[in-house]
C-alpha cells in the first residue's frame, strides 16, 4: 500500500491472483476461496440488491457487531485478542439459524474454532416487554477473536416470538400495543 517507502505509490496496492495459483495451500489461495464463498452467498441471497438492511447491533468495547441484509444476519468481532462466549445477540426471528458462512474454517486459512455443533444456533423468544437490540428473540453465540459468521434461519425452524407468547398467554388481547415494537 502506499507508503513513504515507495513513494507513495499505488503500483503495487492490487491483488495478485496470480499468488493463489501458484501454491492452493497458501494464504493467497484461502483469500481467493473465501472470494467465492462471499460471492456464492451474495448469488444465492442477493446480498448486495438486498432491500432490508438494518444494523442492530455495534458494540465499540467488545468490538462487535451485528447486520440484518435480507433474510440474513452477519455478524463480526472484529476484536483482534478477544473472542466471546455467550455473547447475546438479538435475532430477527426465534427458532433454528444455519450458520452459512464462517471466515474461521481452516479452508480460509481460519482456525476452524467451530468445529463442534456450532452451525445452528437456537434463538430464544424474550418474555414480553423484554427486547434484545431491539428484536422480540435473541441467541447466545460464541465469537472467536477476528472473525465473520452469516446466519440463514433453518426453512421451517422459525416462530414469530409474538404469535408463540399470545397463545401461551391466550390471545392477542393479552399483548399492550406500546410493547410492539414494530
Amino acid at each position: 500500500f502506499p507508503r513513504e517507502g515507495n513513494g507513495q505509490s499505488f503500483e503495487h496496492a492490487r491483488r495478485r491472483w496470480s499468488l493463489a495459483d501458484a501454491d492452493p495451500e497458501s494464504r493467497h489461495a484461502a483469500l481467493e476461496r473465501f472470494d467465492a464463498a462471499l460471492m456464492a452467498l451474495d448469488e444465492e441471497h442477493m446480498l448486495l440488491s438486498a432491500a432490508h438492511v438494518e444494523c442492530t447491533h455495534c458494540n465499540e468495547g467488545a468490538k462487535v457487531v451485528s447486520i440484518e441484509r435480507g433474510d440474513l444476519v452477519c455478524v463480526f468481532n472484529l476484536s483482534r485478542y478477544h473472542s466471546h462466549v455467550d455473547y447475546r445477540l438479538g435475532m430477527p426471528m426465534a427458532g433454528q439459524w444455519q450458520r452459512v458462512l464462517d471466515s474461521d474454517l481452516a479452508d480460509f486459512a481460519g482456525h476452524s474454532r467451530l468445529m463442534d455443533g456450532g452451525d445452528t444456533v437456537l434463538a430464544h423468544s424474550l418474555p414480553p416487554g423484554e427486547l434484545c437490540d431491539r428484536r422480540h428473540a435473541a441467541a447466545s453465540l460464541y465469537l472467536p477473536a477476528l472473525t465473520a459468521s452469516v446466519f440463514k434461519m433453518k426453512p421451517g425452524a422459525g416462530y414469530d416470538p409474538m404469535e408463540t407468547y399470545s397463545s401461551e398467554l391466550g390471545g392477542a388481547g393479552d399483548y399492550g400495543e406500546e410493547e410492539v415494537w414494530w
